[in-house]
């Protein structure tokens, strides 16, 4: 199977980069990823680039990209369209929980693990947030393939 993830790792990386906010759902207890955590992520990560997408799961992660890619030129459906993936391997930080505040699910923000720029990066993740409440929930479009945005997340690394 590595001569295989390899090979796709190495045709993801062939596609433009995405820097900026990526969205993407999950289902988790209150306990995972508590803030201040940096998660390894060890499969590939479905997310979008758009605030205007569904997110399968009861929390919504928000992560600040730097590596992922934009696979949406390969994408078969339009609602695919703005989606991004991130390698595996990639180490993301938690940088600030939101309380779910209807209709908004708890919200994580997150960002890949470059330290020193936390507090800079936390606020755009919040105007990413606040930029996402203004989207009617029925107007956001649904994904063709949900379930690859509601995969468990990562693991603990420190």
């Amino acid at each position: 199977m590595r001569p295989f993830i390899a090979c796709v790792v190495s045709g993801l990386r062939r596609l433009p980069a995405y820097r900026g906010a990526a969205l993407t759902g999950a289902t988790l207890s209150a306990a995972d990823l508590p803030v201040g955590s940096v998660h390894a992520e060890p499969a590939f990560r479905n997310a979008f680039a758009s605030p205007a997408m569904h997110l399968p799961g009861d929390a919504e992660l928000v992560i600040w990209s730097r590596t992922a890619r934009r696979t949406g030129v390969l994408a078969e459906e339009d609602t695919d369209r703005y989606r991004v993936v991130f390698p595996p391997g990639v180490r993301f930080e938690v940088l600030a929980e939101l309380p779910a505040e209807a209709p908004r699910p708890r919200t994580l923000l997150l960002a890949e693990h470059v330290p020193g720029q936390q507090a800079a990066i936390t606020e755009q993740l919040r105007r990413v947030v606040d930029r996402r409440a203004a989207v009617p929930v029925d107007a956001r479009s649904s994904p063709a393939n949900p379930v690859r945005y509601a995969l468990p997340f990562g693991s603990v690394n420190s």
